[in-house]
């Protein structure tokens, strides 16, 4: 036997036998790949040699041969295919799968969503819960209840916590399914996890609020403003983040899926959180600034000027007085009050500067005290500040202006300050303005030390005052003070530094002139006292603009200042003649047309102006270049990005003065967006075309709130589509009491 037979019988006795599992799993493979060493010999190129050789035909007597060699090639790569029939046992589970899909799962879904609809209730429960608890606790925030406040806000959130557990039973992906579902009930319940989230943070960012409230409250008792400032940098922040998480939640939010009643709910409560969201932004960032404007690792030191509304100047009132504020680590480390009040800086000056045309009636040189002649604060702050330094005084890191108004209110919280010992007065906030202004103004009372009771006073208030601030109402009283005289700029800050500047002038209460849209009308009406007394105490005001828009489009405004005297004569500071220099501020390259009503005082009394005094720029190239009308002697030049109207008035007590401008704008409403393939488009659809108007009216920083009356005339063809306010007809807009500043918005349909 050979040795391959012999192998064959060792193998048939001693070796495995092949399984039936093996045998049929090489039947399924239709082609089995060959082995490694198999696909390596496969690749080995093949020398074929054929050898041709033959006797060669008579008479040639040699031997011929010829070799032929084939050309080498590697045999090409081939894929790996496998093949695999259907096993048998996966149909059971195929048959099962089918079987789920068409019968079971139909069934659990009609569950699930009657599940879905009938959430509807609990929902509305939860949230109305919820929401009664967030209001209720609003209130006592409100009211300065902070510990009852902090527990309705735990209790709100977890009413809506409580929603959001009841809810997980319900598998995430019904939840989208709802979404499609064409039933309110449904869409409701999808909603219901984001509704849930929004109270439950809600509930959240209120005991957060109530946190930072109750913080600045026990901080400002403890007169620690450092520790406030760090602490209320902590709080802000917290709340900010929640605030922006919840933004997030309620804007996923389709107001479609809620209620009729609750939708317009939800898009006032996106708006009011924005703005909350905004406001804890700046909150968080000037906590943090603070700290360096409180002296925190440097020393500060503050300009402080006390305007004197009483004598109406652009900026507030009449700088009698000023004050050198040092604060190290939040405390005020010095305050240096001048007892000859602004007057004492003129021996230093070291400059002689020529000053705006209308002060020549009292002085021949530009000096500290007029110094804010503009109503634009930074202007007028940064002139301050430079006539102390020429007038050999430091250099300061900022500008604080305040008026009478914000004493009163403080010894309204203080009580009556003594000064029986110092002065043989007692001052209140009834008695402050008469008192205090007899003393100062040395003609009356005679004192050599005029400005001497403002410091003592000033002292003795901030001695006081932390013991007030003790009682967290009065604390909470003393911040609401505080806020609405900023707003009516009775408070005015200028900052040296240009980062923290900026962002003081986006809060909107720097005191700077708004940058104008192009297009838009602009006013404001400032007066300005020049040896007049302190009269504006007893001036009403009311300012009358007639805006006329013209058929083509043009506008023409008619303005009209009535300033009526109700003081009466030899009433001492306030019983005398109003003598004021008027500006009117309006859109830049508007044209005078007319004016009158004027009075000027008598060239005689008027100071020569000295040829070898210098010129600032700031002045040369304003009122330096003005135009004057040769009929009224009005003034016209251009100043901080507007065109100036300015003349004299001049009013005894118990009369009144009517001033009158009339001026045509700069622009036209037809002349925006109404050129091009947007006028064909309007004309085709039988819209016609479009004209916008849009006014901002501007209180004077500081000063008595004035009625303002604004009459509407606009071509019969044309129709009012919109109005903000919407309360505008085409007759009168009054406002009684205007605070700060006014917008006004007109959209017009033109069918001429």
């Amino acid at each position: 036997m050979s040795k391959k037979s012999f192998s064959n019988i060792i193998y048939k006795q001693h070796g495995p036998k092949p399984s039936d599992f093996l045998l049929d799993l090489r039947q399924q493979i239709v082609h089995p790949v060959a082995s490694a060493s198999q696909r390596q010999r496969s690749r080995r190129p093949r020398l074929k040699i054929k050898l041709n050789w033959h006797w060669p035909k008579w008479p040639r007597y040699r031997l011929t041969w010829k070799l032929r060699f084939p050309k080498l090639a590697w045999p090409k790569k081939r894929r790996r295919t496998w093949r695999f029939g259907r096993p048998q046992t996966l149909r059971p589970i195929l048959s099962l799968v089918v079987v789920f899909l068409l019968l079971i799962l139909p069934f659990k879904l009609i569950v699930y969503l009657q599940d879905l609809r009938g959430m509807r209730t609990r929902i509305v429960n939860a949230s109305n819960d919820g929401l009664t608890d967030l209001k209720s606790a609003g209130q006592l925030l409100a009211n300065r209840d902070f510990l009852s406040a902090s527990q309705k806000f735990n209790q709100a959130s977890d009413s809506f916590w409580q929603a959001q557990q009841d809810l997980r039973g319900v598998q995430s992906w019904l939840w989208q399914l709802a979404l499609v579902v064409p039933t309110s009930q449904a869409r409701l319940a999808a909603s219901a996890p984001l509704i849930t989230q929004a109270g439950d943070l809600s509930g959240q960012l209120g005991n957060d609020l109530t946190t930072v409230a109750k913080n600045i409250t026990a901080n400002l008792a403890a007169g620690d403003s450092i520790l406030l400032a760090r602490q209320l940098k902590i709080d802000s922040q917290q709340a900010l983040d929640r605030s922006l998480v919840l933004n997030q939640v309620i804007d996923k939010i389709n107001p479609a899926s809620l209620p009729q009643g609750y939708r317009d709910q939800l898009v006032d409560w996106q708006d009011k959180l924005r703005l909350l969201s905004d406001s804890l932004r700046q909150l968080n960032y000037w906590s943090g600034v603070s700290l360096d404007l409180l002296g925190d690792k440097m020393d500060r030191r503050y300009l402080l000027v006390f305007q004197n509304n009483a004598e109406a100047r652009a900026s507030g009132g009449f700088v009698g007085s000023y004050a050198l504020l040092d604060i190290s680590r939040g405390r005020i480390k010095n305050l240096e009050i001048p007892k000859g009040g602004s007057y004492d800086t003129n021996g230093n000056l070291r400059r002689f500067v020529n000053p705006p045309s209308p002060l020549r009636l009292v002085d021949v040189y530009w000096k500290f005290w007029d110094a804010n002649w503009w109503p634009d604060w930074p202007t007028s702050a940064r002139q301050l500040a430079w006539f102390l330094q020429e007038s050999n005084g430091p250099t300061v890191d900022g500008v604080i202006a305040i008026t009478p108004d914000i004493a009163e209110d403080l010894l309204r919280l203080t009580g009556p300050i003594d000064l029986s010992a110092s002065h043989g007065l007692i001052i209140t906030a009834d008695n402050f303005r008469l008192t205090v202004q007899d003393n100062v103004e040395s003609k009356v009372s005679g004192q050599q030390q005029p400005k001497k009771i403002i410091g003592d006073l000033a002292a003795a208030i901030l001695e006081k005052l932390p013991t007030v601030l003790a009682d967290q109402h009065q604390a909470i009283e003393l911040i609401k003070l505080l806020s609405q005289r900023i707003n009516t700029r009775h408070i005015l800050f200028y900052f040296n530094n240009p980062e923290i500047q900026a962002q003081w002038q986006q809060t909107g209460w720097s005191g700077q002139l708004e940058q104008l849209e192009p297009g838009q009308d602009y006013l404001q009406v400032v007066n300005t006292n020049i040896a007049g007394g302190k009269t504006d105490l007893r001036i009403r005001q009311t300012i009358e603009q007639q805006v006329e828009i013209q058929t083509d489009g043009s506008i023409i405004n008619d303005v009209t200042i009535i300033r009526e005297h109700t003081g009466e004569k030899h009433e001492g500071l306030y019983g005398v003649r109003n003598v004021n220099w008027l500006r009117l501020y309006v859109p830049l390259g508007s044209q005078l047309l007319s004016a009158d009503g004027f009075s000027q005082p008598d060239s005689q009394f008027f100071q020569t102006i000295d040829p070898t005094a210098e010129d600032l720029p700031v002045l040369k190239n304003g009122e330096g270049l003005a135009v004057i009308d040769s009929n009224s002697g009005t003034w016209s030049y251009q100043e901080l990005n507007r065109t100036v109207f300015a003349n004299w008035s001049m009013v005894d007590p118990g009369q009144t003065a009517r001033l009158h401008f009339r001026y045509k704008l700069p622009y036209n409403l037809l002349d925006d967006n109404q050129s091009g393939w947007l006028v064909k488009i309007r004309s085709f659809l039988g819209l016609g075309r479009f004209g916008r108007y849009r006014l901002m009216i501007d209180n004077q920083a500081g000063q008595p709130l004035s009625t303002w009356k604004v009459n509407w005339h606009w071509p019969l063809s044309w129709k009012l589509l919109w109005s903000s306010p919407p309360a505008i007809e085409p007759d009168q807009w009054q406002l009684n009491q205007l605070v700060d500043r006014q917008t006004v918005g007109l959209l017009f349909q033109i069918n001429n």
